[in-house]
């Protein structure tokens, strides 16, 4: 019996099988709707192009049963887990077509870097994988020479770095009057000439971080001390009745001191008082000549 015959034979056994029994026709088989169809082939170009040709690529290792995309790696197993960021970062975008070859693990071998390497190339002193945002913040900076302390602390980046367009932040402010130059030239509309009476650039000398006023003008000592003594911790207004444009020449002698302001006398009383100082004379000027240390 020829092979033609035997397949003839064999198909009608098989239909009269079907028929036989209870005389129902035969149950089609289950729709599952959990059953999802068989992934499509891919182009054997496609794959070529996908991972370079390497005949020993394993399909397994990334793709599922259930469709080729997405493809999962576990990419832990190389010494670089994916994190923050990196997590959604399109393979190709690292790797390229071929995922074999080896490549850098340090963030400059995929990120330029925009600060010229004036920071060296450990970005994540600065940056997180989640974001680029900087998280060189107040903490941060006191690892520099110049710790961001009092109203400092709240400053942009760009207030005391000026180089915005490439933020290499290569100009660093260490000098106060990096930033206050207009500030010292403008004192004499509001404070006492520090151009005129030759006061230090070096505004911490006086000032704090966290404002300009109050001061401390350590000239005064000598003077008239206001660090010590009765008068610690009055304000330069509260003895004087003006600054602006006042010049300290270190002589003792601003002449606008108003001791009566705070210190109420009667003259004629203050007189009989002082009928024995030499030089005496019912004058602030006088009182503070006087009365100056200690009191």
């Amino acid at each position: 019996m020829t092979g033609r015959a035997l397949i003839l034979l064999f198909a009608i056994g098989a239909a009269a099988a079907g028929a036989a029994g209870d005389g129902k026709p035969a149950a089609k088989a289950p729709n599952n709707p959990a059953a999802k169809p068989a992934p499509a082939a891919v182009p054997a170009a496609a794959v070529k192009a996908a991972h370079a040709g390497r005949p020993d690529t394993k399909c397994e290792a990334c793709h599922t049963e259930d469709g080729w995309l997405p493809a999962r790696f576990n990419h832990d197993r190389t010494g670089f887990a994916l994190k923050g960021a990196h997590a959604s970062a399109d393979c190709a975008r690292c790797h390229g077509t071929d995922f074999m070859r080896a490549i850098p693990t340090t963030c400059s071998g995929c990120h330029q870097d925009p600060h010229g390497q004036v920071f060296g190339v450990m970005c994540q002193g600065c940056h997180r994988e989640q974001t680029w945002r900087t998280e060189m913040d107040v903490t941060a900076h006191l690892w520099t020479n110049f710790p961001l302390t009092g109203r400092h602390g709240a400053l942009a980046c760009t207030e005391c770095h000026q180089d915005r367009r490439d933020r290499g932040y290569r100009q660093p402010t260490v000098q106060c009057t990096d930033c206050h130059q207009n500030d010292y030239l403008r004192t004499p509309v509001y404070s006492i000439d520090h151009v005129a009476s030759r006061l230090s650039t070096d505004c911490r000398r006086c000032h704090q971080p966290t404002s300009f006023r109050p001061a401390t003008l350590l000239q005064h000592e000598p003077c008239y001390p206001i660090l010590q003594g009765s008068h610690r911790g009055v304000t330069c207004r509260e003895c004087h009745n003006s600054l602006v444009g006042t010049r300290v020449d270190h002589t003792c002698s601003t002449r606008n001191q108003t001791c009566k302001d705070c210190h109420a006398h009667q003259c004629d009383i203050s007189n009989a008082q002082h009928q024995d100082v030499a030089g005496y004379e019912c004058e602030s000027l006088k009182c503070a000549g006087c009365h100056a240390r200690n009191r």
